[in-house]
């Protein structure tokens, strides 16, 4: 028995790995990079010269994006591949970090959603994946806009998510009417509340050379785009409003902002959020764990929680010589935010 399930999963990886083959060898034709994010003319290219239809080019994408995830703890990687609303295509994989809490994990299907929204979209229509979503991901895809629609594509079954999570859980049961990917700024004025920032607490690197204040100013031309991602951090629950920014060794940075859901649970933290978005294909597994040079933490004054402590702990078992900051922004500067 052992045997036939070992060649069953071998037959299963052959037949995944002929129309990712096929569609590496058209992209590289028609001159598309098969980046973590496609556009839809790219998309609509590919599909017309393979004659594929969007659910098999999605499929055929899968195998990509779960050679990006980074499991040193579980060893079972996933990929996900969505379908925006405008028709742009966004590649996830699963994220978890060695020695850390395994809460501190991302799933590929919550990768894949940051990655979409810090690129804007408004909402997913399909999703693939490499396996069943668990109970987790249902219910942190059922948050999203329209999420019950959400058609749910794998090599075992092909459902809406109202078909696997019935009677769900969602944010009309906490009166709710603008659900992740609605996108609401809740800034009033970036630009004034980019002079409202306060360097609350900081960590520094092993050495100790550097100081808040110092690694504040080298950051000075991202902060902007910083607080943006901190306006449109999706907290309608507890209204605690927060957003990552991850520099990395080789100059780049990622954003990400607080995705939260209506059973809490399976929110999403802001430096998880901006992890999702520093995956790229064909690298290691493990430069992760030694890219992350610098986070700052952006996050409202005087919160009900605080994402400081879980963010130093993640940080610390990425790189310990990795500084940290933690901005405040006050209550006033949002919309809809009670004292």
């Amino acid at each position: 028995e052992t045997k036939k399930k070992r060649s069953r999963t071998v037959g299963d990886m052959e037949q995944q790995a002929e129309p990712q083959q096929e569609l590496e060898q058209k992209a590289e034709e028609l001159g598309i990079e098969l980046a973590r994010v496609l556009q839809k003319a790219d998309r609509e290219r590919l599909e017309q010269a393979l004659q594929w239809s969007t659910e098999q080019l999605l499929q055929a994408l899968v195998p990509l994006a779960r050679a990006m995830a980074v499991a040193p703890v579980s060893r079972f990687k996933v990929g996900a591949v969505g379908l925006g609303f405008s028709g742009c295509v966004y590649l996830g994989a699963n994220i978890e970090i060695l020695t850390a809490a395994i809460g501190q994990a991302v799933h590929a299907e919550q990768c894949t959603i940051a990655l979409a929204y810090a690129h804007g979209e408004t909402g997913l229509a399909q999703l693939a994946i490499s396996d069943v979503p668990c109970g987790h991901c249902r219910q942190f895809l059922m948050e999203t806009v329209k999420g019950s629609e959400l058609k749910l594509l794998t090599r075992r079954v092909h459902a809406t998510l109202s078909e696997l999570l019935p009677y769900a859980f969602s944010p009309r049961d906490l009166g709710n009417a603008f659900p992740l990917f609605s996108r609401q700024a809740r800034i009033r004025d970036p630009a004034a509340a980019l002079q409202q920032l306060q360097l609350a607490a900081w960590a520094s690197c092993a050495d100790g050379k550097a100081t808040g204040d110092s690694l504040l100013e080298q950051q000075k031309e991202r902060l902007p785009a910083a607080v943006q991602a901190l306006s449109v951090s999706y907290s309608p629950y507890a209204l605690s409003y927060a957003a990552a920014l991850v520099v990395l060794a080789d100059g780049t940075h990622a954003l990400g902002s607080y995705l939260e859901n209506a059973a809490f649970n399976p929110s999403l933290p802001p430096l998880q959020a901006a992890l999702s978005c520093c995956l790229r294909p064909r690298q290691s597994a493990e430069y992760l764990h030694h890219q992350v040079s610098l986070v700052v933490l952006l996050q409202v004054a005087d919160s009900s929680f605080s994402f400081w402590d879980m963010t130093c702990s993640a940080v610390r078992n990425l790189n310990p010589n990795t500084p940290i900051l933690l901005l405040t922004l006050p209550r006033a500067c949002f919309e809809g935010v009670s004292e």
